[in-house]
């Protein structure tokens, strides 16, 4: 999860880059940025499982509904803030969330397995 928030965060810092590089080097970045995006759709099984398996299927289900809702509101909200910010300001807000996921992740402790089991009974 970290490696995979870290390496958004760094194409989405280094995406204003792509103009000096061509058509070639903004095709790279963006399946690059779109492999990020599938990638934590790989990823929310296994956050979803460090919470125990008590409310897997709920959390799992929630998650996962989250993005009805984020889709739209992100649609609207980067809609708005694109001109006030302008686009490199939003690429720029989006690697600082991606950082702060990154630092989340890495300091988010799972409870370890005894915890775990004695949260699910």
């Amino acid at each position: 999860m970290i490696s995979m928030t870290s390496m958004m965060t760094a194409l989405l810092l280094s995406f204003a880059a792509t103009t000096l590089g061509g058509r070639v080097m903004f095709f790279f970045w963006v399946c690059l940025l779109f492999f990020c995006v599938g990638g934590n759709f790989a990823l929310f099984p296994v956050a979803t499982a460090r919470f125990g398996k008590t409310y897997f299927s709920a959390n799992y289900g929630l998650l996962f509904t989250s993005q009805v809702v984020a889709g739209p509101l992100g649609a609207l909200l980067s809609s708005s803030l694109s001109d006030a910010i302008g686009w490199t300001g939003m690429w720029f807000l989006g690697a600082s969330l991606s950082f702060l996921g990154t630092t989340l992740a890495f300091f988010y402790k799972a409870p370890s397995v005894s915890a775990r089991y004695q949260f699910a009974h």
